[in-house]
């Protein structure tokens, strides 16, 4: 039988409020123009190059100072962007690369907003010197500032009245994410020529190496004139980019075509702020549901699940561990079963090394010794502790009774306390910051879970506590101890950056049921077993 807290008149609205994790940080980079990349071929055609000559510009006689771009993703526009390089009012040597992003949708009927603003300040060789970032999503704000010293880049990142440090060996330099645009005609812009770049990535707080190679030159009906196309790698998705030569991006995709950003007037690129309709088809929502030929019955009464999953990456590799058993059918498809977390049992040791202190530690996004957090955390566990399971039991009750499941976003679990409302992601990093804070090792998890109102799954995120020697899924926003059999994990990870890989995943992937074991939730160890046949392939688009 399955056990779970009761989430009382939260549960209705918390099955709409499955969530995608990675929109909160990866929009800002891209912007957008519908289209596919499968029609590419159509669209663009070979030109002669304009010369054998690199065109090369200093920042001193850079050709542009701004310009605009309008954002649209999955069809849809929801937002603008605005990029400017200036000459640094702190001294003649340096630049100031300033870039704003401003988008607007609409996700389950609710109106979301994300603001991204960020100033780097660039010496004339584009290197990174100090920048200052500021992103504000729902209501949540986090800010990123930082510094290259003496061959080393220090970096202080601020949410919910939290800061912590990190520190960054660059060597001879690193580069802004923001200038990615401006690397190609910095170095000479010419078909054929390849560069690697270490960049700082303000969104996932980390260095990395950026690909850039120009490799064709192209007309096309979708921009005027003609442009080198320039294909860019970072942090292992890829982005093409056709620049006119000037070294303006007259059109840029990413994710297969589904986020595309085209250059147009700053007035067309502001208009749609004053559009209440805009996104109102919901484009992310529509983008992200995997469905389902068929309803599956009622997640709780799911013992045992077996699902196909095709059109992961080649390199992609599927969590593996007593709940869930995954292996590698062909290079396309991988097959899972899935049984229900067991709540009790003897100790079993974990798949692989696990050090407690790493799933116990705080941090800004997890600010498990905050003292709010623990005053919050060990008053919901009341006189409990030192019983795991039912702390466990306690803190998912004290969740259901004092937080609200709202489609809003956050950056830290002190950002879901204080405003008292959370969507899957906000939930977990409390859960989470609210078990280690009493000492149950506690990690935060992304995959999809299958929605009964959608009938198909949807990204979400959940927690997992290690209890007995086992790791057990817990889903706080449903109220779930253990959570439902259908809970799929993709990937761990708390920062942003362990996000990264969903982003070849949401939108290109499958689901096949293979097999349903279910039992009656009043009836433990009644059941029945569904076989079925292979689905064919749903649309998403």
């Amino acid at each position: 039988m399955r056990s779970a807290v009761t989430p009382g008149n939260n549960a209705e609205t918390a099955v709409g409020l499955r969530c995608v994790p990675w929109f909160r940080w990866g929009i800002a980079a891209i912007a957008a123009l519908w289209m596919t990349m499968g029609c590419t071929g159509r669209y663009f055609r070979p030109a002669p190059p304009p010369s054998d000559v690199p065109i090369r510009y200093t920042l001193r006689n850079w050709p542009y100072s701004e310009y605009w771009t309008g954002i649209v993703f999955n069809g849809s526009k929801i937002g603008f962007s605005r990029f400017r390089l200036l000459p640094s009012s702190e001294t003649a040597e340096h630049f100031d690369i300033e870039s704003e992003g401003y988008f607007r949708f609409r996700f389950l009927a609710l109106d979301k907003t994300v603001t991204m603003i960020a100033r780097d300040q660039v010496g004339p060789d584009l290197k990174l010197r100090r920048f200052s970032h500021d992103h504000h999503i729902d209501g949540s704000d986090q800010h990123i500032e930082g510094i290259v010293e003496n061959g080393e880049l220090r970096v202080s990142i601020s949410a919910a009245g939290r800061t912590s440090t990190r520190r960054f060996p660059v060597g001879e330099g690193v580069y802004p994410t923001s200038a990615a645009t401006l690397l190609p005609l910095y170095g000479g812009l010419t078909v054929g020529r390849r560069n690697d770049y270490r960049v700082f990535s303000g969104e996932t707080q980390t260095v990395e190496t950026l690909t850039q190679e120009i490799v064709a030159y192209e007309e096309s009906d979708l921009y005027p004139g003609r442009a080198f196309r320039m294909r860019s790698r970072l942090q292992g998705q890829e982005v093409t980019t056709w620049l006119d030569a000037k070294g303006r991006p007259l059109l840029e995709m990413s994710l297969g075509g589904v986020i595309i950003a085209y250059l147009e007037e700053e007035r067309a690129a502001k208009r749609y702020l004053a559009e209440a309709a805009i996104s109102k088809d919901e484009a992310l929502l529509d983008f992200s549901r995997i469905r389902l030929d068929s309803p599956l019955p009622e997640p709780e009464s799911i013992r045992r699940l077996v699902v196909r999953i095709s059109g992961l990456p080649e390199s992609f590799s599927m969590p593996t561990e007593s709940r869930q058993q995954c292996r590698r059918e062909s290079d396309t498809s991988t097959v899972c079963h899935l049984r229900r977390s067991p709540q009790r049992g003897r100790k079993a040791p974990v798949s692989g090394p696990v050090a407690d202190e790493t799933y116990l530690a705080s941090s800004v996004r997890i600010p498990s010794l905050d003292p709010r957090i623990v005053a919050a955390a060990t008053a919901a566990a009341g006189r409990s502790v030192g019983d795991e399971e039912a702390m466990v039991r306690l803190l998912i009750e004290w969740l259901q009774q004092n937080i609200r499941p709202e489609a809003t976003d956050a950056f830290s679990a002190l950002d879901v306390l204080e405003r008292k409302s959370g969507e899957c992601q906000g939930f977990a990093l409390l859960y989470t910051a609210f078990c280690r804070a009493v000492g149950i090792p506690t990690r935060v998890v992304n995959g999809v879970t299958y929605s009964p109102a959608h009938q198909g799954f949807l990204y979400h995120t959940w927690a997992e506590n290690r209890l007995a020697g086992r790791w057990v899924a817990v889903d706080p926003i449903f109220g779930q101890y253990p959570a439902d059999t259908t809970h799929i994990k993709l990937i761990e990870g708390e920062e942003p950056a362990a996000l990264v890989p969903l982003i070849d995943v949401i939108g290109h992937i499958d689901i096949d049921i293979v097999e349903v074991e279910t039992v009656g939730v009043d009836s433990p160890g009644r059941g029945s077993t569904l076989k079925r046949p292979p689905q064919a392939a749903p649309s998403r688009r």
